[in-house]
């Protein structure tokens, strides 16, 4: 009777094993999935610039062709795809919300990537035009969390400063303020401990 347990509980233990290992193989393929699908959805959104802190009282197309005049670039309207205003018109009543105040911020979507980038180096250049307004690369939600916490990392002084490119978010650290390094957040975080 007991050699017919321990043979039944070995028998378990191979299976329990198995099912670890099929489990495991299924992790890993949700998170190369996971890394793959966050890498398709932040390429698309290469074309494009995220432009916060703008009125809403023109039509976003003529905003940026006031964009494009005051940074005195060779673009016309044809050569971009489109712009629009991201999330649902507010409605007046809601004004006391002080997030009701804030305007919604303008989708740029290019149809060049090379357009983005011109249009994206000139307007830090020359930001001052338009007062209170943000133009930044255009982040999926969790590559636009990664780069908040970055901002707080550089705000409460544990790096230099940081900066977004191609969709990456990039620090620089500052112990290694001679020879400057461009390193991902994930690796930050891991090294700094950060949640």
């Amino acid at each position: 009777h007991d050699a017919s347990l321990e043979r039944t509980n070995k028998d378990l233990h191979k299976e329990v094993d198995k099912l670890k290992l099929k489990v495991t193989g299924l992790e890993e393929k949700v998170e190369f999935l996971t890394t793959e699908n966050e890498n398709t959805n932040q390429y698309s959104r290469r074309n494009c610039l995220r432009l916060s802190g703008v009125k809403e009282t023109e039509s976003t197309d003529k905003i940026l062709m006031d964009v494009i005049s005051a940074l005195g670039l060779d673009l016309t309207l044809e050569q971009v795809d489109r712009t629009h205003r991201l999330g649902p018109h507010r409605k007046p009543e809601a004004a006391e919300n002080s997030r009701a105040n804030h305007p919604r911020d303008i989708i740029l979507k290019f149809s060049h990537i090379d357009r983005v980038k011109n249009v994206q180096t000139l307007y830090e250049a020359k930001r001052q035009w338009l007062k209170g307004s943000i133009s930044k690369e255009e982040l999926t939600r969790s590559r636009a969390e990664l780069y908040y916490k970055a901002r707080l990392l550089a705000k409460n002084k544990k790096v230099e400063c940081t900066w977004t490119s191609d969709g990456a978010i990039l620090v620089r650290v500052k112990e290694n303020r001679q020879n400057c390094e461009q390193i991902d957040l994930d690796s930050l975080e891991a090294n700094l401990g950060v949640d």
